[in-house]
């Protein structure tokens, strides 16, 4: 009987919840921040005008804010003093 290997490489390539709470804190925030920022200037399809907004509230914000907790609040408040209470 042939016995299947269990690849270790799915699980080693996930990261864990400690890694992603240890980017949050400290000197690495602020690089992950504009790791971040640098993906999505780079990535396909993002820059339509019909994608554009969609991708940022469905992922950018979301990433930014668990990076930096009130994030999206901080930029919604400071969106509503400069443009008047449009986002």
């Amino acid at each position: 009987m042939r016995r299947k290997l269990r690849s270790g490489r799915a699980q080693a390539s996930a990261p864990s919840r400690a890694t992603l709470e240890g980017l949050t804190k400290g000197k690495w925030a602020p690089f992950a921040a504009g790791a971040v920022h640098e993906a999505h200037g780079n990535l396909p399809f993002v820059d339509m005008w019909w994608t554009f907004k969609a991708f940022d509230y469905l992922i950018t914000y979301q990433l930014l804010d668990r990076l930096n907790p009130g994030y999206l609040r901080r930029y919604e408040q400071k969106q509503k003093r400069e443009r008047g209470g449009m986002t």
